[in-house]
Protein backbone atom coordinates (compact mmCIF):
# COMPACT_ATOMS: atom_id res chain seq x y z
CA UNK A 1 0.00 0.00 0.00
CA UNK A 2 1.82 2.88 -0.94
CA UNK A 3 2.01 5.68 1.70
CA UNK A 4 1.94 9.57 1.10
CA UNK A 5 4.88 11.67 1.85
CA UNK A 6 5.01 14.13 4.50
CA UNK A 7 5.91 17.83 3.63
CA UNK A 8 9.24 18.56 4.03
CA UNK A 9 10.33 21.04 6.97
CA UNK A 10 11.45 23.53 4.48
CA UNK A 11 7.97 22.65 2.43
CA UNK A 12 5.93 23.17 5.72
CA UNK A 13 7.90 26.91 6.39
CA UNK A 14 7.24 28.06 2.95
CA UNK A 15 3.49 26.95 3.29
CA UNK A 16 3.26 29.22 5.97
CA UNK A 17 5.45 32.08 5.19
CA UNK A 18 4.38 35.40 3.91
CA UNK A 19 5.78 36.36 0.25
CA UNK A 20 7.00 39.60 1.72
CA UNK A 21 8.37 41.52 -1.34
CA UNK A 22 5.06 42.48 -1.98
CA UNK A 23 3.85 42.29 1.43
CA UNK A 24 5.80 45.38 2.24
CA UNK A 25 3.22 47.43 0.35
CA UNK A 26 0.86 47.15 3.40
CA UNK A 27 3.35 50.16 4.42
CA UNK A 28 2.31 52.27 1.77
CA UNK A 29 -1.42 52.30 3.55
CA UNK A 30 -0.44 52.82 7.26
CA UNK A 31 1.63 55.34 6.81
CA UNK A 32 -0.75 57.20 4.47
CA UNK A 33 -2.57 59.34 7.90
CA UNK A 34 0.69 61.15 7.91
CA UNK A 35 -0.55 62.90 4.68
CA UNK A 36 -4.18 63.81 5.74
CA UNK A 37 -7.29 62.71 4.14
CA UNK A 38 -7.03 65.05 1.20
CA UNK A 39 -3.79 64.70 -0.21
CA UNK A 40 -4.73 60.45 -0.03
CA UNK A 41 -5.47 59.00 -3.43
CA UNK A 42 -5.94 55.35 -4.64
CA UNK A 43 -3.42 56.35 -7.40
CA UNK A 44 -0.68 57.47 -4.46
CA UNK A 45 -1.48 54.72 -2.89
CA UNK A 46 -0.56 52.43 -5.76
CA UNK A 47 2.64 54.30 -6.47
CA UNK A 48 3.88 54.11 -2.99
CA UNK A 49 3.03 50.04 -2.76
CA UNK A 50 4.87 49.49 -5.80
CA UNK A 51 7.73 51.70 -4.35
CA UNK A 52 7.46 49.86 -0.98
CA UNK A 53 8.85 46.94 -3.56
CA UNK A 54 10.79 48.15 -5.09
CA UNK A 55 13.95 47.38 -2.95
CA UNK A 56 13.88 43.68 -3.56
CA UNK A 57 15.62 44.45 -6.99
CA UNK A 58 18.38 43.96 -6.24
CA UNK A 59 17.44 39.64 -5.72
CA UNK A 60 15.83 40.14 -9.01
CA UNK A 61 18.29 37.39 -10.50
CA UNK A 62 17.19 34.64 -8.21
CA UNK A 63 13.96 33.46 -10.00
CA UNK A 64 16.53 33.16 -12.88
CA UNK A 65 19.39 31.12 -10.56
CA UNK A 66 21.65 34.32 -11.31
CA UNK A 67 21.85 35.17 -8.10
CA UNK A 68 22.10 39.03 -6.36
CA UNK A 69 23.07 41.95 -8.09
CA UNK A 70 26.80 41.58 -7.16
CA UNK A 71 26.89 46.12 -8.17
CA UNK A 72 23.87 46.97 -5.86
CA UNK A 73 25.77 45.06 -2.77
CA UNK A 74 24.17 41.64 -2.90
CA UNK A 75 20.36 41.65 -1.53
CA UNK A 76 19.04 44.02 1.57
CA UNK A 77 22.37 46.40 0.69
CA UNK A 78 22.12 49.61 -1.53
CA UNK A 79 18.30 49.64 -2.33
CA UNK A 80 17.62 48.69 1.68
CA UNK A 81 18.98 51.58 2.94
CA UNK A 82 18.70 54.97 4.17
CA UNK A 83 20.03 56.86 1.02
CA UNK A 84 18.37 54.94 -1.22
CA UNK A 85 14.80 55.51 0.76
CA UNK A 86 16.00 59.41 0.68
CA UNK A 87 16.51 58.91 -3.12
CA UNK A 88 13.28 57.89 -4.01
CA UNK A 89 11.69 60.70 -1.88
CA UNK A 90 13.39 63.35 -3.27
CA UNK A 91 12.73 61.88 -6.78
CA UNK A 92 8.77 61.64 -5.95
CA UNK A 93 8.88 64.87 -4.81
CA UNK A 94 9.81 66.15 -7.99
CA UNK A 95 7.70 64.12 -9.88
CA UNK A 96 4.27 64.95 -7.63
CA UNK A 97 1.62 66.52 -9.46
CA UNK A 98 2.44 69.99 -10.14
CA UNK A 99 -1.01 71.51 -9.19
CA UNK A 100 0.28 70.89 -5.85
CA UNK A 101 1.26 72.82 -3.53
CA UNK A 102 5.30 73.07 -2.80
CA UNK A 103 4.60 71.74 0.87
CA UNK A 104 2.46 69.06 -0.65
CA UNK A 105 5.15 68.04 -2.85
CA UNK A 106 7.74 67.69 -0.33
CA UNK A 107 5.61 66.07 1.98
CA UNK A 108 4.67 63.33 -0.56
CA UNK A 109 8.58 62.74 -0.54
CA UNK A 110 9.06 62.41 3.14
CA UNK A 111 6.28 59.91 2.81
CA UNK A 112 7.61 57.78 0.07
CA UNK A 113 10.85 58.14 1.32
CA UNK A 114 9.67 56.57 4.82
CA UNK A 115 7.72 54.08 2.57
CA UNK A 116 10.88 52.56 1.12
CA UNK A 117 12.78 52.65 3.85
CA UNK A 118 10.35 50.72 5.95
CA UNK A 119 11.16 47.75 3.90
CA UNK A 120 14.27 47.62 5.21
CA UNK A 121 13.31 47.78 8.63
CA UNK A 122 10.69 45.32 8.75
CA UNK A 123 13.28 42.87 7.01
CA UNK A 124 15.34 43.61 10.07
CA UNK A 125 12.66 41.64 12.03
CA UNK A 126 12.65 38.69 9.94
CA UNK A 127 14.88 35.48 11.16
CA UNK A 128 15.46 34.64 7.52
CA UNK A 129 18.18 36.10 5.06
CA UNK A 130 21.01 38.55 5.81
CA UNK A 131 20.88 41.89 8.39
CA UNK A 132 20.34 45.22 6.99
CA UNK A 133 23.39 47.46 5.06
CA UNK A 134 21.54 50.52 6.28
CA UNK A 135 24.01 52.70 5.54
CA UNK A 136 25.60 50.85 2.25
CA UNK A 137 27.30 51.93 0.09
CA UNK A 138 29.16 54.16 3.02
CA UNK A 139 29.02 51.25 5.40
CA UNK A 140 28.35 47.55 4.60
CA UNK A 141 27.81 46.45 8.57
CA UNK A 142 24.70 44.74 8.85
CA UNK A 143 21.68 44.88 11.51
CA UNK A 144 19.28 42.89 12.93
CA UNK A 145 16.87 43.64 14.96
CA UNK A 146 17.08 41.05 18.53
CA UNK A 147 13.24 40.07 18.06
CA UNK A 148 12.18 38.62 14.66
CA UNK A 149 8.65 38.19 15.06
CA UNK A 150 7.75 38.34 11.07
CA UNK A 151 8.47 34.44 10.76
CA UNK A 152 5.10 33.69 9.53
CA UNK A 153 2.18 34.10 7.68
CA UNK A 154 -0.21 34.80 10.96
CA UNK A 155 2.04 37.35 12.44
CA UNK A 156 2.20 39.25 8.65
CA UNK A 157 -1.31 39.48 8.89
CA UNK A 158 -1.83 40.25 12.54
CA UNK A 159 0.68 43.36 12.44
CA UNK A 160 0.54 44.51 8.49
CA UNK A 161 -2.28 43.69 6.71
CA UNK A 162 -4.98 43.88 8.85
CA UNK A 163 -4.10 47.18 10.39
CA UNK A 164 -4.02 48.46 6.71
CA UNK A 165 -7.31 47.25 5.89
CA UNK A 166 -8.72 48.95 8.28
CA UNK A 167 -6.65 52.02 7.61
CA UNK A 168 -7.66 52.04 3.68
CA UNK A 169 -11.31 51.69 4.88
CA UNK A 170 -11.33 54.42 6.55
CA UNK A 171 -10.08 56.66 3.59
CA UNK A 172 -12.06 55.20 0.87
CA UNK A 173 -15.99 54.05 0.55
CA UNK A 174 -15.97 50.27 2.10
CA UNK A 175 -17.83 49.55 -1.57
CA UNK A 176 -14.51 49.65 -2.97
CA UNK A 177 -12.17 46.49 -3.27
CA UNK A 178 -9.35 47.45 -0.48
CA UNK A 179 -6.09 47.88 -1.82
CA UNK A 180 -4.63 46.11 0.67
CA UNK A 181 -6.63 42.59 -0.44
CA UNK A 182 -5.62 43.09 -3.89
CA UNK A 183 -1.73 43.32 -3.12
CA UNK A 184 -1.86 40.10 -0.63
CA UNK A 185 -4.17 38.30 -3.77
CA UNK A 186 -1.17 39.67 -6.66
CA UNK A 187 1.35 39.31 -3.92
CA UNK A 188 0.38 35.07 -3.53
CA UNK A 189 0.22 34.85 -7.60
CA UNK A 190 3.05 36.28 -8.38
CA UNK A 191 5.30 35.62 -5.43
CA UNK A 192 4.38 32.05 -4.35
CA UNK A 193 5.10 29.81 -7.30
CA UNK A 194 8.82 31.83 -7.03
CA UNK A 195 9.06 29.93 -3.71
CA UNK A 196 7.74 26.65 -4.33
CA UNK A 197 10.77 26.56 -6.75
CA UNK A 198 12.94 28.09 -4.13
CA UNK A 199 12.03 25.43 -1.93
CA UNK A 200 11.77 22.79 -4.80
CA UNK A 201 15.55 23.72 -5.34
CA UNK A 202 16.66 23.52 -1.57
CA UNK A 203 15.40 20.03 -1.07
CA UNK A 204 17.75 18.57 -3.99
CA UNK A 205 20.74 20.44 -2.26
CA UNK A 206 20.35 23.97 -3.97
CA UNK A 207 20.53 26.84 -1.29
CA UNK A 208 17.98 29.27 -1.36
CA UNK A 209 17.17 31.84 0.50
CA UNK A 210 13.34 34.01 1.19
CA UNK A 211 13.20 37.50 -0.95
CA UNK A 212 12.43 40.10 1.46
Amino acid sequence: MAVRARPSRSRRRFLIRMPSSIAHASAAVLLSPMLGRARVTKRLLVAAGVAAAVPDIDAIGRPFHAGDVALLGGHRAVTHSVFFAIGVGVLAALLAARHRTRRDRWLIGVFFALVVLSHGVLDAFTPYGEGIAFFAPLSMTRWKAAWQPFSGLIPEVLVLWLPALLVYRLWFPPRRIPIALMGFIASVALVGPARVAATSGAAVGKSSRPVG
